[in-house]
């Protein structure tokens, strides 16, 4: 139970000298694309700078394709390196990210879209903390994913059965391993990390019972009013009016980032034959996840 005192909850800790000690290492913020990762990221930005949000200036929950980081534990230019040897790279290039961003007092959280490999060490257990992952249903994700990428909706089904498929900032040399999306989901549900695992969708129901999950997990103080102030500021419908004001810098294609953001949009999108291949592509952990009984 947290203990309350006034308007603040304090979470139990446990010692100061192995909180700091774990402040080290990395808390993932994990999701396919287009699954809600930009949503609790957003959150978090705003709950620590008291409920005020900038989507173009989150400085919380940096992503894993910076280029420095490789860059700088590298013998030769990036742009040079094989896939394998970019690979080989990663857990050097993330330990010198914790050491450039360490401070004790704060959760280091990344953004990710990479599947959980540790045998690859596309998520290096060693240097890893525990991991926040969001699952969204993949009927919905196609829709999203397609319009984000410039692609098509066949283009992007057959992607997210893909196997080998991966991911890459235009221009960038690195990339994320993503695989199939059910291969995606498997990973985490099975990585053996201390994680906290939710749908996207209980999220659109329940904001503030999942925002608070992740605020305990990531062991920081409740201040309600923080807590109130940083809901309100990241609906949907606040997000996408600053894009449409200021734009947002994530954006790749298409008119909008935010575009709608609802669970079950893929029904007003999608063929009877589009959604047929992602069931038939994704059924088990569609079933496992509850989007198909």
């Amino acid at each position: 139970m947290a203990e309350q005192a006034g308007s603040v909850v304090k979470f139990p800790n446990p010692e100061f000298e192995d909180y700091a000690i774990r402040r080290e290492k990395i808390w993932w913020l994990a999701s396919y694309p287009k699954s809600g990762n930009t949503w609790v990221r957003a959150f978090l930005n705003a709950y620590i700078k008291g409920g005020a949000l900038n989507i173009n200036a989150m400085d919380l929950g940096i992503g894993d394709l910076v280029n420095y980081f490789y860059q700088v534990v590298s013998p030769r230019p990036i742009t040079a390196l094989t896939p394998d040897e970019m690979t080989m790279l990663r857990p050097a290039a993330l330990l010198h990210m914790t050491a450039f961003y360490n401070n004790p007092q704060v959760p280091f959280v990344v953004k990710t879209h990479s599947m959980f490999r540790a045998d690859i060490n596309t998520i290096p257990p060693p240097i890893t903390n525990g991991a926040i992952y969001i699952v969204r249903d993949p009927r919905d994700v196609a829709v999203s994913y397609a319009k984000h990428c410039g692609k098509s909706v066949d283009e992007m089904i057959e992607a997210m059965a893909n196997e080998r498929h991966a991911l890459a900032d235009s221009g960038n040399p690195i990339f994320q391993l993503l695989s199939s999306w059910s291969s995606h989901v498997r990973s985490w549900l099975d990585a053996d990390v201390n994680r906290l695992v939710f749908r996207y969708e209980d999220v659109l129901e329940r904001p503030g019972e999942h925002f608070l999950g992740v605020l305990k997990f990531l062991e920081y103080q409740l201040h309600q009013q923080s807590f109130a102030r940083a809901c309100a500021a990241t609906t949907f419908e606040k997000m996408r009016e600053q894009e449409d004001r200021f734009g947002f810098k994530e954006r790749k294609h298409g008119d909008r980032f935010f575009n709608s953001g609802k669970a079950g949009g893929w029904k007003d999108v999608l063929s009877k034959e589009q959604a047929d291949r992602i069931e038939g592509d994704h059924r088990e952990v569609m079933q496992t996840m509850g989007y198909l009984s």
